[in-house]
């Protein structure tokens, strides 16, 4: 939940990387940021939390006056009671800046819990709060339970009040989406066949309406037969899976993990429960990687006998299998580099009279829409208008016949739906500074129903270029038929006869 006002979270940023490094030191680097903070956003409250690498006992009591109004206690409790010279600094330094510690004064963390079990039991892991912000916390809790980590996770709520936010930021945005069901192919014909929306005056009515009555009697079917779903955007969750080593042996592993955490935190974190939970965990881990390095085996191997592309790129996906993260760059900041990239189009109102060729010009025939048809390939991703192909592969012949007339009219008439134009940029990272819109490769997906037609032109035009050897015997790219081992074999033997 986003708090207006809290400005900054300083995580760490003073952690040593070893631990006998001179706190001293360590604490001025920190003074000097802090500093530069305070004087940018010195009226705004900051949270300040992480491992701090230091053993502070009961330090940090305060006066009951101070903590008057909050929900925190102004006396400090806590489990480990050891106090070593870095915490006695760190205090030191942290209350001459107004930052009050929240470990052991809060209502789930009274007295304060261990948060790492690294060497024996300790509590490293805090949450300081400036004065002015001690109204805002609601509670810290330690969650004590089993995680990959040495520390325990340290969670901190608020209770300050949110100004309001824009609808759009504040709502999730709700999208239904086609999806393509097989089992419910029938269910989806019969609705089609039976839309009004099939009556349109294709000699009387714009192309964008006919096209528009297409796209929506597609889409008002799907919806009737239920092929669609809901998903919201605006706000990413990151979807857990199970990892293909994890077998039935690391499920075991990681329960007696669990159980022996479980046994040592019902003994108070005793030397004893602690080192059988240390040793689980131990033989979990080696377990868990020698399972990892076992299927990293058996992926490269699969890769190493793949016998065609379709295999070869399948392999490729498994071991590249990874999640989508929200694009860094705002949508401004796109509009603006596409306007500086994009070259105008200078407009053309040139006017070609009795210049139909037979081939080229007649009209699209049922047999040309077919075979359209039978070239779009299945679980393909759709344009803006979210219609796969499987949708207009299966439409009923009276909505076939009601496509072929719409293409013919945009033959005719040469002017084709404005919504055609528009496309989906799917954005993909290549590599180098994710805030810079030149390390990204886009790709464009435009609706399916206009790709029909560039289909079926590109057909003709290949057909018409064959029949008229138009292209010349050295261009063996993009032709059916061609090899590029031919063209460099003819290459090699002209250059041997040179020589």
């Amino acid at each position: 939940m986003p708090v207006v006002g809290w400005r900054l979270s300083l995580k760490n940023n003073f952690k040593p990387k070893q631990p006998s490094r001179n706190i001293n030191t360590l604490l001025e680097l920190f003074q000097s940021t802090l500093d530069e903070t305070l004087c940018s956003f010195g009226h705004l409250r900051i949270l300040l939390t992480g491992d701090f690498n230091a053993r502070l006992g009961n330090l940090n009591s305060l006066p009951e006056e101070v903590t008057l109004g909050s929900n925190l206690s102004p006396d400090r409790v806590s489990l480990d009671t050891v106090t070593n010279y870095r915490g006695q600094k760190l205090v030191e330094c942290l209350e001459n800046n107004s930052l009050i510690l929240l470990n052991g004064r809060t209502l789930s963390d009274t007295p304060a819990q261990f948060t790492c079990t690294h060497i024996g039991h300790s509590i490293v892991d805090f949450g300081w709060i400036s004065s002015n912000g001690l109204k805002d916390i609601k509670d810290l809790e330690v969650i004590q339970e089993h995680n990959p980590s040495d520390h325990f996770p340290v969670l901190i709520s608020l209770t300050a009040e949110r100004d309001e936010l824009p609808d759009a930021l504040e709502k999730k945005a709700r999208r239904v989406r086609l999806k393509w069901k097989p089992e419910k192919k029938e269910e989806y014909k019969d609705y089609l066949r039976h839309s009004n929306s099939i009556a349109a005056d294709f000699e009387a009515e714009d192309v964008e309406i006919i096209a528009a009555k297409l796209s929506g009697a597609i889409v008002g079917a799907a919806h009737a037969a239920q092929m669609s779903s809901t998903s919201y955007t605006g706000h990413h969750k990151i979807k857990k899976r199970k990892q293909d080593w994890f077998d039935s042996e690391c499920s075991a592993a990681h329960e007696l993990v669990k159980k022996s955490f479980a046994d040592c935190k019902s003994a108070s974190f005793n030397n004893a429960q602690l080192e059988i939970y240390r040793r689980a965990k131990r033989d979990y881990f080696k377990l868990t990687k020698k399972k990892k390095r076992k299927l990293q085996i058996k992926k490269l191997d699969a890769l190493a006998n793949t016998k065609n592309a379709a295999e070869f790129w399948k392999t490729i996906k498994e071991v590249r299998r990874t999640q989508s993260l929200p694009n860094p760059i705002p949508l401004r900041d796109w509009e603006d580099f596409y306007d500086k990239i994009t070259p105008q189009i200078a407009p053309d109102s040139t006017t070609f009279v009795g210049v139909e060729h037979p081939e080229l010009d007649k009209e699209f025939t049922m047999e040309e829409l077919d075979k359209a048809f039978a070239s779009s390939k299945n679980n393909k991703s759709p344009g803006p208008d979210d219609i796969q192909n499987e949708f207009l592969k299966n439409m009923p012949y009276n909505w076939k016949l009601y496509t072929l007339c719409l293409n013919n009219k945009i033959l005719r008439e040469e002017t084709t739906p404005e919504h055609w134009f528009t496309a989906l940029i799917s954005l993909i990272h290549k590599k180098g500074d994710k805030l810079d819109p030149l390390n990204y490769r886009s790709i464009a997906l435009i609706n399916h129903i206009a790709k029909l037609l560039t289909n079926m032109i590109n057909k003709r035009l290949t057909k018409w270029a064959e029949k008229c050897k138009i292209l010349p015997e050295s261009q063996a790219g993009f032709r059916a038929g061609e090899e590029a081992a031919m063209t460099t074999y003819l290459l090699c033997s002209l250059h041997l006869t040179v020589d």
